[in-house]
């Protein structure tokens, strides 16, 4: 059960994803207000597309809860400044920390 919420889950936020490059492609998005179609195209909005669709159709909300903080994150300039400066640090250290989180609460069960 819980393995067809993360599918569907993904699958929406991604489909909603698509369906908004599409509009975009079409000149449909060039009818909202200055720069909402950037905002709404930007990489970093998918991550909080896919947590929206986590928090709303899993019962486990942790991955929704997990993926919005990362999104939320990923907005503020300066973590952003941290992130491309010692990326050869962060990156590695965030696979890390989630490989770590997962492991240990996989155990736990």
């Amino acid at each position: 059960m819980k393995d067809k919420q993360s599918s569907l889950s993904a699958g929406l936020a991604l489909l909603f994803y698509g369906l908004l490059k599409l509009l975009a492609t079409f000149g449909l998005l060039s009818r909202l207000p200055s720069g909402w179609a950037a905002h709404l195209l930007d990489w970093r909005s998918l991550l909080l597309y896919g947590a929206a669709s986590f928090l709303i159709f899993k019962s486990d909300k942790t991955p929704g809860l997990a993926l919005l903080v990362v999104a939320l994150l990923t907005r503020f300039n300066i973590v952003n400044h941290y992130i491309t400066q010692y990326q050869y640090l962060a990156v590695p250290a965030a696979f890390i920390l989630v490989g770590l989180w997962l492991s240990v609460k996989s155990l736990r069960k």
